[in-house]
């Protein structure tokens, strides 16, 4: 609850004041308007009233000038109700309002802490629990806001009755108390019941969720493997222990109604035979007591059947707030000196670095030193370490001994967001998005002309088959990319590359899945670059990399040879083995 407290004070304090303001204002009319008919039927009867309540009334009328008449004090009645319902309509409009506030802010919290966190929190974390997080638990908070409101609305308004009761009878009223203090009792326990299922909920829904992310992630190998039975039994078990759960979350509420309204009739009765044989109470008295007692149960009965289900959805408030505070003390260096380059590329330099995992050292003492405007591929055996090292100089991974320096300044002292600005950054499977081709090209940038879209597609060899497409430049390419292959993908990557004005290009076994064809268009494009802006290139197929300036051959995390290929190939070292193993003497 107190989270939810600080959210809703954080967000919007003065539209949380003013809607109590409303639910107060709104219950109160509707207590005036139960009370405004005892001087009514006092005055249709010929009988008014000379004291007690009714008299206050009558006075109060005549402060505001209503004469004590039926018609004057029907006229007064349907005035204050309308005056009632317009607050009521403007209470839920803005209750509505911060509801759909809440779970907007939420989900750019989630999402923002985790775009700022750091790498190696990133790759350790199940995504499908922030994926759920951003989807199902948000909902389900801001729901909790919403019983919040009901329950706070529902309770002020039985307060409200609770009062006119006390004043028209306080005996009466006592016997309605002690039904009251019963029927929640009763229902206690039952809340409590709903706190421990929200928990295990929003655990099965995440859980659910991650297996469902990775079966869809893996779609093509399940089938190949005709793990289909696998994948669904799997689901079928999670989703079955996830809607016994959601049965329990929905009976529980009914139980809460049936007590309540059990108890209501018990009250009734009890007033009823009270009011009438041993008090000997007037009839507008009873009438009014009775309308009070009508409009006070399905008020408690509201705010309990609220509370239970605020007790259920206060889990995933904690939930959230829990996915965002572990992604935001994760997160990465903010602020430094800003990166500027007065040239096409960038100087870097290694100096003794080293980085381990899990105990062992993945980099190992490493010092490079990359002159601007070189092309320079890092290739050997699979967990060599070429990622890790790249990963450094990117400013994903912290180096343990060491320091890198960019054009001069340690990295650490540089703002890691304005250096990977000027990094492009191109993997086996770049990220294509559901649009446009131009789109696709200038993405993140507003302010690029078409002429400099086509030079950056020339200059990565990708306009002449984006001019072979149906509609060119403006052609759509489907969800990731479906309607290209793999060269027409990575050359697309290329281009954007150029339009963001990179001072160096990651290719990350760029090349990796592309067939002959492909490869050699991309190789192409990449020798049209060599001299225009830093390049690193990743690779497992050594083809890639005979055009590369400088060799760097990595062994158990450390530098084992370096060299252009023709002089690596003439020292008949691990270079020389790798290639022969791939048949590229």
């Amino acid at each position: 609850m107190n989270q939810l407290f600080a959210d809703v004070l954080r967000l919007f304090p003065r539209k949380a004041v003013a809607l109590l303001l409303l639910a107060s204002f709104a219950s109160i009319s509707e207590g005036f308007l139960l009370i405004l008919l005892l001087p009514l039927i006092g005055a249709l009867t010929g009988s008014p009233a000379t004291s007690g309540v009714a008299y206050k009334v009558i006075q109060f009328c005549a402060v505001l000038g209503v004469p004590d008449t039926a018609s004057a004090y029907a006229v007064l009645f349907l005035v204050f109700s309308l005056a009632q319902y317009s607050l009521v309509l403007i209470q839920a409009a803005l209750s509505s309002q911060l509801q759909a506030i809440y779970v907007r802010s939420i989900r750019e919290d989630i999402f923002a802490s985790l775009l700022s966190a750091r790498w190696d929190f990133l790759v350790e974390i199940r995504s499908a629990e922030y994926l759920s997080g951003l989807i199902t638990e948000a909902a389900h908070a801001s729901l909790a806001l919403t019983y919040f409101v009901t329950f706070v609305s529902s309770a002020i308004t039985a307060l409200v009755y609770f009062l006119i009761a006390f004043n028209l009878s306080s005996l009466l009223t006592t016997v309605l108390g002690i039904t009251f203090v019963v029927a929640g009792s009763a229902t206690y326990l039952a809340s409590k019941r709903a706190s421990l299922v929200g928990r295990e909920t929003c655990e099965y829904e995440a859980r659910s969720a991650q297996w469902l992310s990775e079966v869809l992630g893996s779609l093509k190998s399940y089938k190949a493997a005709a793990w289909e039975e696998i994948a669904i039994r799997k689901y079928s078990a999670l989703n079955f222990r996830l809607s016994r759960l959601v049965a329990v979350a929905l009976r529980s509420p009914q139980f809460v109604r049936v007590a309540m309204e059990f108890f209501a009739l018990v009250g009734l009765i009890l007033m009823l035979y009270i009011g009438a044989t041993d008090l000997k109470i007037s009839f507008s008295v009873l009438l009014v007591l009775l309308g009070a007692f009508i409009r006070t149960y399905p008020r408690l009965i509201s705010a309990q059947q609220a509370f239970q289900l605020l007790s259920l959805h206060l889990q995933s408030v904690r939930r959230v707030r829990n996915l965002i505070t572990l992604a935001t003390v994760q997160s990465e260096k903010a602020g430094g000196l800003k990166f500027s380059s007065k040239s096409n590329g960038v100087d870097i330099d290694c100096i003794n670095l080293s980085v381990s995992a899990g105990g062992d050292r993945i980099v190992n003492d490493v010092s490079i030193k990359i002159p601007a405007c070189q092309y320079v591929a890092i290739v050997g055996p699979s967990g060599s370490g070429k990622t890790t090292l790249v990963d450094c100089l990117l400013g994903l991974r912290q180096v343990e001994t060491g320091k890198i320096l960019i054009d001069g300044h340690p990295l650490k002292e540089i703002d890691l967001l304005s250096w990977r600005k000027r990094v492009a950054y191109v993997s086996q499977d770049p990220p294509i998005f559901n649009a446009s081709v131009r789109d696709n090209i200038i993405w993140g940038r507003s302010d690029v002309s078409d002429d400099e879209v086509v030079r950056a597609a020339k200059a990565a060899h990708a306009h002449d088959f984006i001019c072979q497409l149906e509609h060119g430049y403006e052609t759509y390419v489907g969800d990731w990319g479906g309607k290209l292959s793999g060269g027409q993908k990575q050359r697309i990557a290329i281009a954007r590359a150029l339009i963001s004005k990179s001072v160096l290009l990651v290719l990350d076994e760029a090349t990796s899945a592309l067939d002959s064809q492909s490869e050699r268009e991309v190789m192409n494009a990449l020798d049209d670059l060599k001299g225009g802006l830093s390049i690193i290139a990743i690779a497992h197929r050594l083809s890639t990399v005979r055009s590369a300036d400088r060799i760097l051959v990595m062994e158990s995390g450390r530098i084992a040879e370096s060299g252009t290929w023709l002089e690596l190939i003439e020292e008949r070292g691990l270079f020389a083995r790798l290639v022969s193993l791939q048949g590229q003497g």
